[in-house]
């Protein structure tokens, strides 16, 4: 008998199911993107998406830059044919796209950008068509017919999607690709945080960052990025430090506007193991754990902020900061606890010293408790209402959700 309600749940687990109510978990309180917009007047927020195929040439339901943009229109009270025109920028010299959204609202202005960094890795995904059970869209699109023989429902489609489209992603950030990747993005998060067009007076590296150094320190920027997109984004922010560059008063800039990161599928404990010795990470050993209250962390030890956490290394002033004692920005991390591409940030090694909120959510619903679809467990974040109200409205703030926000 229980062999049959295994069989039964795997079958059902494959099937639509509608994401669930965000899990409980105390009562830690935060603020929302409209709660910044009416004491600041004006919001900055830069997205990214996470691994998995994300845009396909010709298929605009793959077009995650403007959809997810959409989503965000939508979310506050707009129109999908009003409240603000959606805009692909001008990016030379990268397959990176950036879309940029501008809505004029009723507390201020809110301008956000999305980043499509999926066409980086698209051509190298297309040598493992070959062994999908039923081809993916971007393996149709490059007519890499399926060759792998019948698997049952759930693992095919564990395996074409969540495996080969998806983990393989993070398999090659963790190798030969990563530097260009990094540098890839790098010139996206320039263009995004750049107000305007560069002047004509400047090169577009040089132009675009002195633009970023130049975005008043007291407009809030906000982050909301995806599992792999997450490390790539701080990573890329991080190497905008590089003084070659030229692009270290726009890293300070940045760093110093950002007021929220919301993550969702966090994986940077996963993806640390990849940058590790055999010796595990010693440089970690003297770090003190002081989420929510960073004020207390020793000043002497944010400069030897291990290379394994590009999210802190980010966000932690540096010794010589104007702003030291300010703190980091909160961190909010979306999890689905059947996401199997998902870590809780809270309690593992890289929470050290970041105010930290780890906020489950339910994306797909699980079977006689058994399972749940792991593919819409770790994609099902952006079509999640119920996160995507607490990205707009936050949790249980003080300062409760605008009148002027509608009820998703």
């Amino acid at each position: 008998m229980r062999s049959i309600l295994l069989s039964a749940a795997l079958v059902l687990a494959g099937c639509a199911s509608p994401p669930g109510a965000p899990v409980s978990q105390g009562d830690t309180a935060f603020e929302g993107i409209a709660q910044l917009l009416e004491s600041r007047r004006s919001v900055d927020v830069l997205l990214t998406h996470g691994m998995c195929t994300r845009n396909l040439e010709g298929l605009p339901d793959t077009d995650w830059g403007a959809r997810s943009l959409q989503r965000l229109r939508l979310a506050f009270g707009g129109a999908s044919d009003s409240g603000g025109s959606i805009e692909r920028l001008p990016l030379e010299g990268t397959p990176v796209q950036v879309h940029r959204l501008k809505m004029d609202l009723p507390a201020g202005t809110l301008r956000a950008s999305a980043i499509v960094w999926s066409p980086l890795t698209q051509p190298l995904k297309t040598q493992l068509c070959y062994d999908q059970s039923n081809s993916s869209a971007l393996c149709q699109q490059a007519q890499l017919p399926a060759a792998g023989g019948v698997r049952a429902t759930v693992n095919g489609q564990t395996k074409d999607v969540l495996l080969d489209d998806c983990l393989a992603d993070a398999v090659i950030f963790a190798g030969a690709a990563r530097e260009p990747m990094i540098a890839h993005m790098r010139a996206a998060v320039l263009r995004a945080l750049d107000p305007a067009d560069a002047g004509p007076h400047w090169s577009k590296r040089t132009g675009r960052a002195f633009a970023v150094a130049s975005v008043p320190v007291d407009t809030p920027l906000v982050f909301v990025t995806e599992s792999l997109g997450s490390n790539l984004m701080f990573e890329a922010l991080l190497s905008l430090r590089d003084p070659r560059l030229g692009t270290v008063a726009a890293a300070e800039r940045t760093r110093a506007r950002t007021t929220q990161v919301f993550m969702q599928a966090n994986q940077m404990p996963l993806l640390a193991l990849a940058a590790q010795s055999m010796a595990g990470p010693q440089d970690q050993a003297e770090l003190p754990r002081t989420s929510r209250s960073t004020a207390a962390a020793p000043l002497a030890v944010l400069p030897a902020m291990s290379p394994l956490n590009p999210l802190a290394r980010f966000l932690l002033p540096r010794v010589g900061d104007p702003d030291l004692r300010r703190g980091p920005a909160r961190v909010i991390a979306f999890g689905d606890p059947n996401d199997l591409l998902s870590y809780r940030l809270g309690g593992s090694m890289l929470e050290q010293g970041l105010d930290v909120v780890d906020q489950p959510a339910s994306n797909a619903t699980p079977w006689f408790g058994v399972l749940a679809n792991p593919v819409r467990a770790h994609q099902g974040y952006p079509e999640n209402a119920a996160v995507r109200r607490m990205i707009v409205c936050g949790k249980a703030s003080a300062a409760p959700c605008p009148q002027w926000v509608p009820q998703l």
